[in-house]
């Protein structure tokens, strides 16, 4: 993990180069060092790296700590339109979803459960 300066000096090398950083966090004290490095787009990963657990959780504690005048992107665990309306009771801006897509045998109609738009 970074220290919060060697954060803040990735982030300026990204700018420089014309990039958009996600900075990923999974837990509060990871939270803590984006903000002081002042990352603009935060990813919240909702699953556990030692239990590969996923709890959508993890963005509704961690998502009404970020300011918001930040990007907040919730990752992982996110399965239905259910989910994403949950996501966005916390001002959550974007989500990121894989496995589910990839698991999906009809993708297009997947994108259209969860986004609720008729046709992607």
């Amino acid at each position: 993990i970074l220290s919060s300066q060697q954060l803040s000096d990735f982030l300026q090398l990204s700018t420089e180069l014309g990039l958009a950083a996600l900075v990923e966090i999974h837990n509060q004290a990871e939270l803590d060092t984006a903000l002081l490095a002042n990352a603009e787009i935060i990813g919240i990963n909702n699953r556990n790296l030692q239990t590969l657990q996923v709890d959508l959780s993890t963005t509704l504690q961690l998502a009404e700590q970020i300011p918001e005048s930040k990007i907040k992107v919730s990752e992982s665990g996110i399965h239905s339109r259910q989910d994403i309306e949950k996501l966005a009771s916390v001002d959550v801006d974007a989500v990121l979803v894989g496995e589910f897509l990839m698991r999906s045998s009809n993708v297009g109609q997947t994108l259209q459960q969860l986004t609720g738009v008729a046709k992607c």
